[in-house]
């Protein structure tokens, strides 16, 4: 499309090349009327070129804002004549939450420009540009340009490339997403540090100096964190495995566990408990084969019963679930059990 300059300027020029026509018509036919006729028509387009009335300025904020929205405005300004930068931002957002209106983000970028927050201001600065769209007038447009190219020579385009998937990423102490960082982040001029964080991965830091008014790239791999090991327990087929208190299964368990002691407990039916400490190093895999050793039989087998843990119990005696050694109902067990057998109907 056509700038306003070049259409009065292509109008101008068809206005000329008309003159010359009709001026070479009269001297071939000065009494001729046509060409009188053919002058004043030239003089048409001389009304098109008339400029368009400008735009006229935007009533003050202080005239728009009404109630609690003004007040904020006015201390933000009083704030910002005096240099407090920071409570004035404090006001301007405050009265633009009351009142949104766009103008408002303009003082909130200044005053983030000023506590030099750049990037802030830019992004402020494209917020204000979407919200007051046509209301901006060619002045305020100038000083706009100037000011967003200002920024940008403060700022650098820095697009993040993280080796591990939905790693949480921040940008000194702010947050800014998870990886994969779509688009590139706009960082302030300076020394930045950027964290990247995954669980199960070691935090990753990154020192890097800005410039300003460039594009870089900055590669994050992060490194599994060692600060757990494998442990594979294996038993018989039906001794029911415990670790630290909570059941794991029957015959064989292997899983990661965080490096250090953990309790180890293998029970089963008329087989004596093994309960001990396991210590697991960082990326070590610790295999405990487990081989449980009967208990001694009773002397009397038809009044009394055996189960697990090593108790014994009256034959006839109500023991409910206890002897299906079902993970989910088995109860988690500190210390070491040794075998206590329980006497019942006065016999011990």
């Amino acid at each position: 499309m056509a700038r306003p300059f070049q259409k009065t300027l292509a109008r101008s020029l068809l206005v000329a090349a008309a003159t010359v026509l009709v001026a070479g018509a009269t001297s071939a036919q000065p009494a001729a009327k046509p060409p009188v006729a053919a002058a004043k028509k030239t003089a048409t387009p001389k009304k098109a070129d008339a400029a368009p009335a400008p735009k006229p300025p935007p009533p003050p904020l202080a005239d728009v804002l009404t109630g609690a929205a003004k007040d904020e405005y006015i201390g933000g300004k009083m704030l910002y004549e005096t240099k407090d930068f920071a409570n004035a931002l404090v006001k301007f957002r405050k009265a633009y939450s009351l009142t949104p209106e766009p103008r408002l983000l303009k003082n909130i970028a200044v005053c983030e420009k000023d506590l030099r927050h750049y990037s802030r201001a830019l992004a402020l600065l494209e917020e204000y540009r979407g919200k007051a769209g046509d209301a901006i007038t060619p002045e305020e447009e100038e000083s706009l340009k100037a000011l967003e190219a200002a920024l940008r020579t403060l700022t650098s385009e820095v697009t993040l490339v993280v080796s591990e998937a939905d790693a949480r990423v921040s940008v000194d102490g702010e947050p800014i997403g998870t990886a994969p960082i779509a688009k590139p982040v706009r960082m302030d001029v300076g020394e930045r540090k950027i964290t990247v964080e995954k669980q199960g991965y070691k935090p990753l830091e990154i020192k890097k100096t800005i410039d300003g008014g460039t594009s870089l790239t900055l590669v994050a791999k992060l490194e599994r964190d060692w600060r757990r090991g494998r442990i594979v327990i294996e038993a018989g087929p039906k001794d029911l495995i415990a670790i630290d208190g909570k059941v794991m299964g029957l015959g064989r368990y292997e899983g990661y566990v965080q490096t250090g002691g953990h309790s180890v407990r293998v029970s089963a039916p008329g087989m004596a408990v093994y309960q001990n400490e396991v210590v697991v190093q960082d990326g070590e895999t610790r295999r405990v084969p487990i081989t449980l050793n009967p208990l001694p039989a009773p002397s009397d087998t038809s009044k009394w019963l055996w189960i697990g843990g090593g108790v014994l119990l009256a034959a006839g005696a109500a023991i409910g679930g206890a002897v299906l050694f079902r993970p989910t109902e088995v109860p988690p067990i500190d210390g070491t059990i040794g075998t206590v057998p329980l006497s019942f109907g006065g016999r011990r």
